[in-house]
């Protein structure tokens, strides 16, 4: 019935008669036959009427003008349109399992829902979440449910007319409406404004820094720092500027956030820059070490390798009945089974 209403609702259709059955489905009592000729005040009252049984049945993908007015909100899975089928339907090129965890990440990155509440809208475990996205391969993840069931969300978005949300919007919108204010808040908080240059990192102008942070780590001080309400591009600027005026580029920062192993891209330039703006941004504010750089300091006494890729990306001569794991600390482990 919910997708009957909104198949009658997106026709828009002025006619009151098409109303009235409207009306009458949604539950307001009121006449089928009601003339066409009523008072522009009267059909003002009757669209009034209309609207909140709307929202309480659910538009199944809402109407076409709403979607054009905000069409990257997200709307949960029951309010957007079924679609048709997807059994033995061929997988559509654009919503390969890579391509769907970009899709979730700016999803989340946008703020426009958190994990808890899309977990609960997937009905899928926060276990089957993150082994879905603990995968880099373009087909990772495949057969999961997390897989199965995000497919079909972003396939009923598509047929909703729903773009993917930007991640940067809300922030821009934000910055647009009250500028004074923005730019009083920012000078006032923002690590961005914070001045970085009068803190030198040992061997820092050789480039030799020693990394006591491990790329897992720096990858989640990043993705806290983008939802603080720092863009790409800001922080883009910030590792440049420590990169010897080298631009970094947005695909070697989406490449870096990709792995998840721990010592997932340790020879990238975004680990090493990341390293030291945190750093320095964790002297300037007085801070103390963490318990996770304490125990990499003695693991890892000269710095965490950046001359060549990490364990997991390694090779190593094993026996027949042996396997080889990467610890919290970047080391490999042997297993005998």
């Amino acid at each position: 019935m919910r997708y009957l209403i909104a198949m009658v609702d997106t026709t828009t259709s002025p006619n009151a008669k098409e109303r009235g059955v409207l009306e009458d489905i949604t539950g307001n009592k009121q006449n089928e036959t009601q003339s066409t000729t009523s008072n522009s005040a009267h059909n003002e009252q009757n669209q009034d009427n209309v609207g909140p049984a709307k929202s309480k049945q659910g538009t199944k993908g809402a109407d076409s003008n709403s979607i054009e007015e905000d069409p990257r909100r997200y709307v949960p899975m029951d309010e957007l349109p079924e679609y048709p089928s997807l059994d033995y339907a061929p997988m559509q090129d654009h919503l390969k399992p890579n391509n769907v965890r970009t899709k979730l990440r700016r999803l989340l990155d946008s703020g426009a829902v958190t994990q808890t509440k899309l977990l609960q809208d997937f009905q899928v475990s926060a276990n089957s979440f993150r082994n879905f996205m603990g995968h880099s391969d373009q087909m990772g993840g495949m057969g999961t449910d997390t897989y199965l069931i995000a497919y079909e969300y972003f396939c009923r978005r598509d047929l909703a007319g729903l773009k993917d949300p930007n991640p940067n919007a809300k922030k821009r919108k934000s910055d647009s409406t009250d500028a004074p204010a923005s730019k009083k808040t920012k000078k006032s908080g923002s690590a961005l404004d914070v001045n970085l240059a009068d803190i030198t990192l040992a061997d820092e102008e050789t480039r030799e820094v020693a990394c006591y942070d491990l790329p897992r780590e720096v990858r989640r001080k990043i993705n806290a720092h983008l939802k603080s309400g720092v863009t790409q591009a800001d922080l883009l600027r910030q590792l440049t500027a420590l990169n010897g005026g080298k631009k970094l580029q947005s695909k070697q920062l989406n490449d870096f956030r990709a792995f998840r192993t721990p010592d997932g891209g340790n020879m990238s330039a975004i680990y090493y820059t990341a390293y030291i703006y945190f750093e320095k941004l964790r002297i300037k504010e007085g801070k103390p070490k963490s318990s996770h750089r304490l125990d990499v300091e003695a693991e890892h006494p000269g710095g965490f390798d950046r001359s060549r890729q990490g364990p997991s990306a390694a090779r190593f001569f094993i026996g027949r009945n042996e396997t080889v794991s990467v610890d919290s600390m970047g080391k490999p482990v042997f297993h005998s089974y």
